[in-house]
């Protein structure tokens, strides 16, 4: 896209009803914080690629995949995910039967490991809130 005003953006994405407006500011103001767009030179922007990291859930099932045999503790230190959100996928993969606890129990204690490792999906499993 290069280098554009908010008023050539306005002519380029056609806006026909006070809520499509509201709607486009919204999201100009969230590419701006997120630095998807950002300033060059007075009322000039420039979009910018960003580059997204994988969801933590992704990361957290991609650990698990390549660890084998795992604690909360481990996924936590490998993925940056919080001690909670970790808990929390551990026991929705426990529902859906995907992985299975080996010895222990708790945030250190409990070892884990997928019960079907050759037939684990490769995508992960989302979270079913």
């Amino acid at each position: 896209m290069g280098e554009f005003t908010i008023d050539r953006l306005e002519e380029m994405v056609p806006v026909k009803t006070m809520k499509e407006l509201g709607e486009a500011r919204s999201t100009i103001k969230r590419f701006i914080r997120e630095e998807e767009i950002i300033p060059d030179g007075p009322g000039r922007y420039r979009y910018q690629v960003v580059t997204r990291r994988f969801p933590k859930v992704a990361r957290m099932w991609r650990a698990m995949r390549l660890k084998g045999s795992f604690t909360q503790k481990e996924i936590v230190k490998l993925t940056g995910a919080s001690r909670i959100h970790v808990r929390k996928y551990f026991i929705q993969l426990k529902k859906q039967g995907l992985i299975e606890v080996v010895t222990g129990q708790g945030y250190e204690g409990g070892r884990y490991r997928l019960k079907d490792p050759d037939g684990a999906p490769l995508e992960y499993p989302k979270m079913l809130w």
